[in-house]
């Protein structure tokens, strides 16, 4: 049975042939308060529960496996309904607050190098509802989550129609009410979505995997600098900046012997120069069979302190999930 999950009250009204639109907007609030069945939504009618119970369900998705570390984090494997399965992940800070990690694909079309995903091929898109499911599931199964990043498998805006579906629920007050700036939106660089998230009235978070910014370079860890060059996505960029007024983050996996080069340094402050940015440093997290190397201390420290002379503005991540396999560029599954 379908769910009525990543509908509008007056998609629901028109789909369960309800005339009166308060009803609708009844159904449509429940939906996001961790009803388990539609007999809980009291405030309706005996025999319109009845009715949703025998035509509909409240998620068509469950969780498969469920992953924990020491450190709070969890990755869950989730079933989708026609046997395929996506990842989500839920880290913690360790003062309370949790942030999801949260799917858009089941796979990916953008053949990144560097990345695990890339090996399973895209499968399809996930629904709308999809994306939800993974949210409520999520809380579910931590507790409260403060914010959410669209970076998990999949590249959002390959998929942006059902992205903005789910984020305006997920936004709405009476769904979820989770504000825009703690959601983020990471993209290896269409620039499309860029411009659209630019025009956009929500404040989304951007975050861009930049990886390097040496055209070369990033073509061959990031095929999709073919279709969106270096200047083309710094141009989009620029107006995402001069119609938002904030700064945006670059997330930039550091590669031993590939972008930790003066050569790249130089390129990075070139690129970053009239843009208000962070550069989240990610040390690449293992992923086997690739012709990578992750980087040591030594090589990162010495690569952090060239920065700090050229005055980029950095942040180095620490390592988070990657204790489940969940950490960038980690999440994928192998079919049974």
């Amino acid at each position: 049975m379908r769910s009525l999950l990543g509908l509008t009250p007056a998609e629901i009204s028109e789909l369960i042939h309800v005339k009166e639109s308060f009803r609708a907007k009844q159904i449509y609030h429940a939906l996001y308060t961790g009803i388990e069945s539609f007999d809980s939504i009291t405030n309706i009618p005996l025999v319109l529960r009845q009715q949703l119970s025998s035509e509909y369900s409240i998620l068509t998705s469950k969780m498969d496996t469920s992953l924990d570390d020491e450190d709070g984090n969890c990755k869950l494997r989730i079933e989708l309904s026609d046997g395929l399965f996506t990842e989500c992940v839920i880290l913690s800070d360790g003062d309370g607050r949790k942030t999801i990690c949260i799917s858009s694909q089941v796979g990916c079309k953008m053949a990144c190098a560097f990345c695990r995903t890339a090996d399973m091929g895209f499968k399809r898109n996930l629904t709308s509802g999809e994306i939800l499911e993974q949210f409520l599931i999520g809380q579910k199964i931590a507790g409260k989550l403060s914010n959410i990043v669209f970076m998990g498998m999949g590249e959002p805006f390959d998929n942006i129609e059902n992205l903005k579906k789910a984020i305006q629920i997920l936004n709405d007050k009476n769904a979820i009410g989770l504000g825009a700036r703690r959601m983020t939106i990471s993209t290896c660089g269409i620039v499309p979505g860029i411009l659209a998230l630019a025009q956009s009235p929500l404040e989304i978070r951007l975050a861009v995997s930049l990886n390097s910014a040496i055209e070369e370079k990033r073509r061959q860890i990031m095929p999709i600098t073919a279709r969106y060059p270096l200047k083309e996505l710094k141009d989009a960029l620029i107006q995402f900046q001069e119609d938002k007024n904030k700064r945006f983050t670059f997330e930039y996996v550091l590669i031993k012997d590939f972008n930790m080069g003066d050569e790249d340094i130089k390129a990075l402050r070139y690129f970053t120069s009239g843009l208000s940015v962070l550069v989240n440093l990610i040390p690449w997290n293992t992923v086997e069979g690739k012709p990578f190397q992750t980087p040591d201390r030594k090589d990162i420290n010495v690569f952090c302190s060239k920065l700090d002379k050229l005055g980029i503005n950095y942040t180095l991540r620490r390592r988070k999930g990657f204790g489940v396999s969940g950490a960038c560029g980690q999440l994928a599954y192998k079919a049974r």
